[in-house]
């Protein structure tokens, strides 16, 4: 249970927008949430949950500074285009939201 959502998906679906800063997404049933694009957090929920090897030195690197900083995928685009890298490897995981926003394919999810 979610709060007053039967699950955590329920909730993204429900609430676009949703804010997760701050939300413990340990343990939570990440499958199947659509409209993830906005949440910083949910991006670096995913990235926590893969193998430390699973990204180089640099892209940890620039893994910390939007974490720490939490742009907007224009700043993200313009000053960070060594993220794709990331971003990639989360599309092959599954999770391709963030790949076609930061490539500017999304729709109006992302555009902040």
């Amino acid at each position: 249970m979610a709060g007053k959502y039967a699950s955590t998906k329920e909730c993204l679906e429900k609430n676009r927008d949703a804010n997760l800063r701050g939300a413990n997404l340990e343990g939570a049933k990440l499958e199947g949430a659509e409209n993830y694009g906005n949440s910083h957090d949910f991006a670096f929920e995913l990235i926590r949950r893969q193998a430390l090897e699973t990204f180089t030195d640099a892209e940890w690197a620039v893994i910390g500074q939007i974490a720490i900083h939490q742009f907007c995928w224009g700043t993200i685009r313009t000053s960070y285009p060594s993220v794709q890298g990331v971003l990639k490897k989360l599309a092959g995981l599954g999770w391709d939201k963030y790949l076609k926003l930061f490539e500017g394919k999304g729709d109006q999810e992302g555009r902040t």
